[in-house]
């Protein structure tokens, strides 16, 4: 190949092929040395290059394309004033993917201020081919009004600013030791001596004033007026003074926040014992809420900081590397070397100050742990329980090591290969690269005392921890945390549990479920929202009541207990569970007798009559203490049937009334145990069907007899008699738990209790008043539901006339009212002082009740349509006078009940 000529001849091109290799010479000025004429083996191709715009901001990128592989992984580039083949600098293209590249575009090489067109000259990476020229316009570069000096003056004065909030003097870290500050602001003091320490001889301000020591020793005009302008030009162009501008009115606003939540008297400053750089690995720091939220908040202002200081920083750095020939070529390399050197510093210093505060300041709030005990109540349970709550948060890991620190040097890092290659073009370049380099190494030799020999500087993750826990005694904990028991369920409308005094401290209240949560508050830890809950239950007494083992074996299993005559007796067992010190009562109610024993009284024996009879036994388990301390807690007992038949065989149900077209499925039980249909034989007498599984299927009116007997057994047998109706009534009276007046005609926690009456004959007739009070209350405005006059529970159930005469099916639920108009209330109830079910007597009686939910029907009773009346309600507690307490609700169901003649009598 021939040498590059001299000589550039009006942008004449001459393309010479030889045998497998395209040489493009181009005539140039100054080339970077000459080459033997021989033939280039690399296959280099331009036809594709081409530029993507005409023309270009000088300091910015642009798109190149068809950058073939034969120019070499890194290509060189001159751009020469199209009106002065003279003078020319150097350029930096970065290949990016296939043959596509970045053009940093530098000054003009001519007239730096006003631009003009170029001619851009790309060569392999050897210097020794390069393709045809490639025309562009490179616009004009503003001077800045703004110099670097005032940049960084004002990001001092800012810093200072940030410093004094956080409780320290400038002047004091300016030549401090690092080291002996409060361990979070450790890059805050080595920022600060970055930018002017008084130990550190190449600082950002030394540099500014030709004092710093890096660069005595380096040739060229450093006071130059038309090289600062130049050079602030480019840093304006580049973004970095917006950048830097950026950073400094954050600093005033976070140091103005620093001082408005009075950062410096809730952390007041003291020297640290330590002047090492070893650190306690399992180091914990204890700090009061409000301390922690300000190091999380601070933490979250400079995680933003550092998302916006990176991709910026980078890319206006690499940007101002890109022009740094145009620089060096005309002013020489010592006001370049100035200027790079306070870049790199500045940049390679932010970067160190803000890594260093986001490792050490703490990261993230870890999940409140909470511990309560105890968590499950027993009924009578009296324990005073109790919670701890703690929270920590962890700060990152952070590494130095001197190739770390050589990587966060922009000159050094990332853009280093414009440098590299600007090497080979431009004598002297490298030198700058060694200045910048040393100015770096006194900075981490004098501020951070690590050198390439020292080892890895390494800060461990640090644990931050509330100081004692959450701690509700503490003044102002509740604007960080809130504590609360939350409702889950419960048989009542209080709380199962209730804090006290001692917030800390927790008391079961009554049956049912809370969840104890304890949350940080929205706004606080940098809006880390953590919570943590656990359940605490109060569970009810049960009561369980079974035949009780003979020998390893239970001869009667139940309830319901089924007993031949004949039988000694039945012996009794009852389990509690959920209770601490229970007091056991049993009763019974029929012509049989009870004999209890044990200390505990957990055991009877059931002594059959001489005759059949249903007995009901009923056991009462109360506790004290805890939620039975609760003046609403419910009778805690359990009732069992104990059918003393003629013969082991027994059939259940036993219904009383059958409607026409109605099913009932009965079961068999023979001496305790069920048994199938299979084994029976049987003889009905009436109307219906009796299905091998027992099933029985109305047909017409009529009265009905089936009688059982045991096929291999006929001795044994068993007859049940009933009435086909076209309608029954039926009432029912049962003892319930608590009612929960959140949940219509809801029944949580139900616990049977020694009241469950059942009538099928319920007469509605207009009511007749017997005295003078009533009289003035119903009038003839009134009718009255009752159970027949037959029954031992007399209940009275007003219902005013106009529910009667009105027309069609409805439904309603009607709120009770304590008016005392009748009119008002629409319905009354009464039950009256001479309920008895057993030898107790209930008195007290109470007229107001819960809700009435009544349903009315038309239905073809005898060929006459009548209306019939359905619905339940559940009355208030009715006070007890009988042996052992316990205050039952009552829950009353009635259906098919027809008023006036048609109804029963």
């Amino acid at each position: 190949m021939k040498a590059l000529g001299k000589n550039y001849v009006e942008g004449l091109i001459a393309v010479i092929f030889t045998t497998g290799s395209l040489l493009i010479w181009h005539g140039c000025s100054d080339s970077t040395g000459s080459a033997p004429d021989e033939e280039i083996t690399a296959e280099l191709s331009c036809d594709d290059l081409s530029l993507a715009v005409d023309t270009a901001e000088a300091v910015s990128a642009i798109s190149v394309s068809g950058v073939s592989a034969g120019l070499g992984e890194e290509p060189l580039v001159w751009v020469y004033d199209a009106n002065d083949e003279d003078t020319r600098v150097a350029a930096y293209l970065e290949r990016l993917d296939g043959e596509d590249a970045e053009l940093t575009i530098p000054v003009h090489p001519g007239n730096w201020r006003e631009g003009g067109a170029v001619n851009i000259i790309v060569l392999n990476e050897d210097g020794d081919a390069a393709c045809y020229p490639l025309p562009l316009y490179i616009e004009a570069l503003e001077p800045s009004t703004t110099t670097v000096e005032e940049v960084i003056t004002d990001l001092e004065l800012s810093l200072h600013a940030l410093t004094e909030s956080y409780g320290y003097n400038v002047e004091d870290l300016k030549q401090g030791d690092i080291f002996d500050v409060e361990f979070h602001h450790i890059g805050l003091a080595s920022f600060i001596q970055a930018l002017d320490g008084k130990n550190n001889p190449n600082s950002i301000r030394a540099i500014l004033e030709g004092e710093a020591s890096a660069f005595q020793d380096v040739e060229g005009d450093t006071d130059s007026p038309e090289f600062m302008e130049l050079m602030n030009a480019i840093m304006q162009q580049a973004g970095l003074f917006t950048l830097l501008e950026e950073f400094s009115q954050s600093f005033e606003e976070h140091a103005q926040y620093l001082d408005e939540i009075g950062y410096s008297k809730k952390f007041p400053i003291e020297k640290s014992k330590s002047n090492n750089l070893q650190f306690d690995n399992d180091a914990h720091q204890s700090l009061t809420p409000s301390e922690l939220s300000i190091l999380l908040e601070d933490q979250s202002f400079y995680k933003d900081l550092e998302r916006s200081f990176l991709g910026t920083a980078i890319d206006g750095t690499a940007l101002v590397l890109g022009s740094i020939s145009a620089v060096a070529g005309i002013f020489g390399l010592a006001p370049a070397s100035l200027y790079t050197g306070i870049g790199a510093n500045l940049f390679s210093t932010m970067g160190l100050f803000i890594a260093v505060k986001t490792s050490i300041l703490p990261s993230e709030l870890q999940e409140i742990k909470l511990e309560a005990e105890p968590l499950i109540y027993n009924e009578d349970q009296e324990d005073i329980g109790k919670w701890t709550a703690t929270l920590e948060a962890y700060s990152s890991s952070w590494t130095l090591t001197w190739p770390d620190l050589i990587g966060v040097i922009p000159i050094i890092g990332p853009p280093a290969k414009a440098i590299d290659r600007f090497g080979k073009m431009i004598p002297g370049v490298d030198d700058l690269t060694i200045n910048v380099l040393k100015a770096a190494q006194s900075y981490f030799i004098e501020v951070w005392s690590i050198t390439a020999e020292s080892g890895p500087y390494t800060i461990p993750e640090r644990v931050y921890e509330i100081e004692g826990g959450i701690n509700p005694d503490r003044d102002g904990e509740e604007e960080y945390f809130r504590w609360e028991l939350i409702r889950i369920e419960g048989e009542m409308e209080d709380d199962a549990f209730t804090l006290g005094t001692d917030q800390t401290r927790y008391y079961p209240v009554a049956v049912g479920k809370s969840e104890l949560r304890i949350s940080t508050r929205p706004g606080t830890f940098a809006d880390n929202i953590r919570v943590a809950n656990t359940e605490l239950e109060v569970k009810p007494i049960t009561v369980e009541i079974s035949s009780r083992p003979i020998d390893g074996v239970s001869f009667y299993s139940g309830p319901p207990f089924y007993i031949p005559l004949g039988e000694d007796g039945l012996p009794l067992m009852v389990n509690v569970s959920n209770s601490e010190n229970p007091d056991i009562t049993w009763e019974l109610t029929g012509d049989g007798n009870l004999v209890v024993f044990g200390n505990e009284k957990t055991d009877a024996d059931y002594i059959l009559p001489d005759e059949t009879t249903v007995d009901l036994v009923v056991v009462r388990a109360e506790g004290t203490g805890g939620a039975r301390n609760h003046p609403n807690a419910p009778n805690r007992s359990v009732s069992a049937r104990i059918y003393v038949v003629e013969s082991p065989l027994f059939i259940t149900p036993n219904p009383r009334c059958v409607q026409i077209d109605q099913t009932v499925n009965f079961e068999a039980i023979f001496e305790g145990e069920e048994i199938s249909f299979s084994d029976l034989t049987w003889d009905i007498d009436g109307p219906g069907t009796l299905s091998s599984d027992g099933t029985y299927q109305s047909s017409t009116e009529g009265e009905v007899t089936i009688e059982f007997w045991l096929t291999e057994q006929r001795s044994f047998n068993y007859t049940i008699e009933f009435e086909v109706k076209s309608l029954c009534s039926y009432m029912r009276a049962t003892g319930t738990g608590q009612w929960e007046p959140t949940r219509t005609v809801a029944f949580e926690y139900t616990t049977p209790t020694m009241f469950d009456y059942e009538s099928t004959c319920i007469s509605l007739t207009p009511y007749e008043p017997d005295d003078w009070v009533r009289e003035m209350i119903f009038g003839n405005n009134a009718w009255v539901m009752s159970f027949s006059n037959e029954d031992n529970f007399t209940h009275e159930l007003f219902l005013h006339k106009s529910l009667i005469e009105d027309e069609g099916d409805w439904e309603i639920e009607l709120e009770y009212t304590s008016d005392q108009s009748f009119s008002n209330s629409l319905y009354r109830i009464f039950f009256l002082d001479d309920l008895r079910v057993t030898d107790s007597h209930w008195g007290g009686i109470k007229t107001t009740t819960l809700p009435l939910q009544l349903k009315r029907e038309m239905m073809v009773i005898d060929g006459e349509e009548v209306p019939v009346f359905s619905g339940n309600y559940y009355n208030e507690r009715l006070a007890p006078h009988s042996p052992g307490g316990g205050m039952p609700y009552l829950k009353v169901k009635f259906e098919g009940v027809v008023p006036g003649e048609k109804g029963c009598f």
